[in-house]
This record gives structure tokens, sequence and C-alpha cells, in this order.
């Protein structure tokens, strides 16, 4: 298994809705790629897009994926946010206090455009799908904890009958 760092991807290019390539560039070694084929992949694509839109590169199947399919749901949350964070950024601009002589935060008061009810409206609605999100998220992060623990009992029981059965041949030789 090998880890990336955000930094340390270089390019990656979508061969198919189900197929990437993931590469790393060294100064003076081989570059290291990796293929990846996944069933979800067309769940993770739209992820990366929004992580590595200047290192994407889409070949021929590819773009008839994004040209013909309908929004996932990676793809839903990802639109939701970027309209969250579309509204905040036009309601909110955060500068950092101006501090006097003797170290104490002096505040301006700027004029922010006042959120209409509509707007409001739509946070709230985007708020809702971000908690119903995280709450799947939750519920399945802890569906697959149970199958994981199931699959460590299952492994540790299998382990201790190879053990029990190779104590039994040392014993017949």
């Amino acid at each position: 298994m090998h880890r990336f760092e955000r930094e340390d991807v270089d390019d990656i290019k979508v061969y198919s809705p189900y197929e990437i390539s993931i590469r790393q560039r060294f100064i003076g070694k081989p570059d290291m790629a990796y293929r990846l084929i996944s069933a979800k992949m067309p769940e993770v694509i739209p992820i990366l897009e929004v992580q590595f839109s200047k290192k994407m590169e889409l070949l021929e199947d590819a773009l008839v994926l994004r040209s013909t399919r309908t929004s996932s749901p990676a793809e839903k949350s990802c639109s939701v946010w970027h309209a969250a964070s579309g509204l905040m950024g036009r309601t909110l601009h955060h500068e950092p206090p101006i501090v006097d002589q003797e170290g104490t935060a002096l505040h301006l008061q700027t004029s922010l455009p006042a959120l209409s009810e509509a707007d409001t409206q739509e946070l709230t609605q985007i708020l809702r799908r971000m908690k119903g999100l995280a709450l799947e998220a939750e519920s399945e992060l802890e569906r697959q904890d149970e199958a994981l623990d199931g699959v460590a009992a299952a492994v540790d029981r299998a382990t201790l009958t190879i053990d029990k059965h190779n104590r039994r041949m040392k014993k017949l030789t």
C-alpha cells in the first residue's frame, strides 16, 4: 500500500469512470505511478477534481463520463460545499484586527451586505444537507467498524485453529 501526501501528487489521469493513475515525479529518480481500478471510482473522481483540479487530466472515456453522468452523492456534497462557501464568502469578510501602540486590538466597523431571506433559507438548506451527509457517513463508518470487527474475530478463530492443527502435526512427527 502506498500513501501519497497531497503535495506529492504531480498529476492524475482519468482513463475511464473506473480507472485512474496517480503519478509522483522525483528529481534524479524514476517517477512513481500507480494505476487504480475500482467500482467506486465514479464517487471518488469528483472529490479528486475538487482537490486536484489543476493536476487532473480527463482522457477520452472520462470526458464521455463527465457529459453523461448523473449527479452522485459525492458530487452533491461537493456542490453543497461550494454553494455554502460561496455564500459565506459573500457575507463574511474576516480581516485581522488592528493593534494600537498599547497592544489592544481595535476593531474596524465595516459595512457588510445584509443576508436576504432567500440566502438565509439557502444556507439553512445547505446546512441540513451537510448534516444529513455527516449522519450518513457516521452510520456507514459504524457499519464498516462492525464488519471489520467480525472479520477480525474470524481471523483470530482461524489463527487459533491453524495453531492447534500445527501442534497436532508436530506431535505426530
